[in-house]
């Protein structure tokens, strides 16, 4: 979620300026409407492979009555999370990497999804072969 997804990404703000982000994994959330457990791998020696894993749950947003509109609400929520653990570890991002070279169409708003076209409610990920209902479990 975290690199430039060309034009045909949603754009969601990114430490305050518009980045085009890839939607598939608020597209899922949103079809499953259920919690989010983000979590991060952060490295904590520069010459071994040792980590530090943080989470952090994150329920889901109101329902907007819309997919697309449930769909951009999560990628939001995603995009914002992913900012916190870059400002506590600014030194784990990989700042070379172009997160804005994608801009969006000028006088667009954030709600805009350019040159994509809506998501269909029979999505297959609508009925999946298996349960993302997890409250029983």
């Amino acid at each position: 979620m975290d690199q430039d997804a060309g034009p045909k990404g949603l754009f969601v703000p990114y430490f305050g300026k518009l980045a085009s982000t890839h939607s598939g994994a608020g597209m899922i959330a949103a079809l499953a409407n259920c919690s989010v457990l983000m979590v991060f791998a952060i490295r904590t020696s520069p010459r071994k492979f040792e980590y530090k894993i943080f989470t952090e749950k994150l329920d889901p947003p109101a329902d907007l009555g819309d997919t697309d509109a449930n769909v951009l609400a999560w990628t939001r929520l995603m995009t914002e999370s992913i900012e916190r653990m870059a400002r506590r570890f600014p030194e784990q991002v990989l700042w070379p990497h172009r997160r804005w070279k994608t801009r969006p169409p000028a006088n667009s708003k954030e709600s805009e999804w350019p040159n994509r076209p809506p998501i269909r409610k029979s999505n297959k990920l609508a009925n999946p072969p298996f349960s993302l209902d997890r409250r029983g479990a």
